[in-house]
């Protein structure tokens, strides 16, 4: 789930994919091993068992929120997931497992202290955990030229004053909850995947820079789906040291929470951001139902079906029926077309609020949603039960 390309053959121009410059001789057919992408798999690996021997208390973590689109108040939010509900129950948790954690009283306390904090004083829409001086980026940022050829000298515009770069979140004893920067296209993340010469921006690279090397993380845990970190241009398999997920992440363990129903997405970012997903549920399914004009038309349809054809109302009642099909953007279609649209609509499935991480179904909501598992069989019933 996580190609790593560490030999190969150079080829007649050699390889340009790290600062080792690897040459083979002429005609050479010999393989090589690509000693940079070795040296970044071992230190992957021992980061990974530091992490399993260090103890929780002295563990440096980072979780990291989305807020996409920018601008629209959707920072902390993720699909399916009730983030802050979710976040606090994490937080929680990880306090009694044993980790350094400054836990909020609530989840109104653990909101504030990420979306408000100082964040009007400097015109965010988070809290600012820090400023990285354009001086800092400048000396620090391996790939600076690439980033400033696409968005011009450090800072840049995006989270920033024009000297530094805003690091958005909140540090909680040895736990930084982060949000990621904007970056994508709306509507289109996937877009950055095709777009070559592209970089982000000085605030995504530096975002990431600044929790390996001034937060220094142990870990990182993504927080629900999805950011734009495994979004970022570069090769789609056996990422290398000049594809920007590699070169953001570097080799910082990478955990992330990810809905259960998205699979395809999910292995997108295993493959090129290195991550384990742990993937949580979706919320429970209810019937959608009908409300407001849609009732109402459902109604008058009702009374329609049930009047004889030369009853004297029925011009009237078509012509009402017209008014509110036409209300609900649903003109120009007949009575009994407008009837199976209503009960396809009314018996739809749809996500009943949000799911809560570190909270079980109710006793209603599993009711609920194993009633819908018509004509499965008993096991598989009983599985799902077991499940919720």
């Amino acid at each position: 789930t996580c190609p790593t390309v560490f030999a190969g053959r150079h080829g007649s121009e050699g390889c340009q994919g790290c600062l080792h410059k690897c040459q083979a001789a002429p005609q050479s057919r010999a393989m090589a091993p690509c000693h940079e992408r070795i040296d970044s798999l071992a230190e992957k690996t021992l980061r990974a068992a530091r992490l399993r021997q260090k103890r929780n208390h002295d563990k440096n973590v980072a979780i990291v929120l989305f807020g996409f689109p920018p601008n629209a108040g959707a920072t902390g939010t993720a699909a399916y997931l009730d983030v802050f509900e979710s976040l606090q129950n994490t937080l929680t948790q990880m306090k009694a497992d044993g980790y350094d954690v400054a836990l909020p009283e609530t989840v109104a306390h653990l909101r504030a202290a990420v979306l408000e904090g100082n964040a009007k004083q400097y015109g965010q829409e988070a809290n600012v955990e820090a400023i990285v001086s354009a001086e800092e980026i400048v000396r620090s940022t391996p790939p600076l030229k690439a980033i400033e050829a696409v968005w011009g000298p450090a800072p840049g515009r995006v989270q920033s004053d024009g000297h530094g770069v805003f690091v958005l979140g909140v540090q909680l004893g040895k736990v930084f909850v982060g949000v990621q920067p904007a970056f994508g296209y709306e509507g289109d993340p996937m877009r950055l995947l095709f777009e070559k010469g592209f970089a982000p921006t000085h605030a995504f690279a530096t975002f990431y820079l600044w929790m390996r090397n001034t937060f220094k993380a142990d870990v990182v845990l993504h927080f629900g789906m999805h950011g734009a970190l495994e979004f970022m241009p570069g090769k789609q398999a056996g990422l290398g040291a000049q594809d920007w997920p590699d070169r953001l992440m570097g080799e910082m363990p990478n955990v992330y929470l990810y809905a259960s129903n998205n699979p395809s997405e999910a292995s997108l970012a295993k493959r090129r951001s290195g991550a384990v997903t742990v993937t949580h549920l979706t919320p429970p399914l209810a019937q959608s139902g009908l409300y407001k004009g849609l009732s109402e038309l459902k109604d008058s349809l009702t009374r329609w079906r049930e009047m004889e054809p030369d009853d004297a109302q029925a011009g009237d009642l078509e012509a009402l029926i017209n008014e509110q099909a036409a209300a609900v953007d649903m003109a120009g279609r007949k009575a009994e077309e407008l009837w199976l649209n209503l009960l396809e609509t009314e018996d739809a499935l749809i996500p009943e609020g949000l799911h809560i991480v570190g909270k079980p179904f109710s006793d209603a909501a599993r009711a609920g949603y194993l009633d819908l598992l018509d004509g499965v069989a008993p096991d598989r019933h009983a599985q799902v039960d077991q499940m919720l």
